[in-house]
């Protein structure tokens, strides 16, 4: 469950203190700098998404930070990402156990037409539950960002998380969203001439 991204400014890096983010509905926490600001992106019900404004306003001027659960152990996990940047990226990188219990990292650099960036994949386990954290920072700021990416990936850790529930509107089944067990909705489908159908609602926890 969940897919972060998470993006920082690239201006004062390494010169500003940290803080915990905490986030118990995706089940985890790590440590970032204080100005990182974190939001809800738009990737799909079952997606957690992160990510802070980018005071440059370059799209790719900053970090992006991922994090999702696994079925499988920390070295088969690390191994399917190695497949699948294989035929991604076009780039053969090797899986390799870090020497911390459990946890295999995936190291190296890929290129696209906006650039290179350094990608660094964490695979873990912890409590019996299997999970990814990564970053691919830009090749312009790696100097700068990297030490303060490296942290939030070393202290990301799970949490415990609320009884959950999947919520589906009820009027037209248009979509569904996954919600702690104790909040509330509200909301309606909305169509005008101009605008073929919109979602607006509220969720209220107690």
């Amino acid at each position: 469950l969940g897919v972060v991204l998470l993006a920082g400014s690239a201006a004062a890096w390494g010169q500003i203190a940290t803080l915990t983010y905490a986030n118990p509905v995706a089940g985890f926490s790590l440590e970032v700098p204080d100005d990182w600001e974190m939001a809800s992106a738009v990737l799909g019900s079952l997606l957690v998404g992160l990510d802070a404004e980018q005071s440059s306003g370059a799209p790719w001027g900053a970090p992006l930070l991922w994090f999702f659960y696994s079925k499988q152990t920390p070295e088969a996990t690390a191994t399917t990402l190695a497949d699948a940047f294989r035929q991604l990226h076009g780039v053969t990188v090797q899986p390799r156990a870090t020497g911390q219990a459990g946890e295999w990292e995936l190291l190296f650099t890929s290129s696209s037409s906006r650039g290179d960036f350094r990608q660094r994949w964490l695979c873990r386990v912890q409590d019996g539950r299997s999970y990814v954290i990564g970053a691919v920072t830009p090749g312009a700021i790696v100097a700068v960002a990297q030490p303060e990416v490296d942290r939030a990936l070393a202290t990301c850790k799970l949490i415990p998380r609320p009884p959950l529930k999947r919520f589906r509107e009820p009027r037209e089944n248009a979509y569904t969203m996954v919600l702690p067990r104790d909040w509330t909705w509200e909301g309606q489908v909305f169509r005008s001439e101009m605008v073929p159908g919109y979602f607006t609602w509220k969720v209220q926890s107690p």
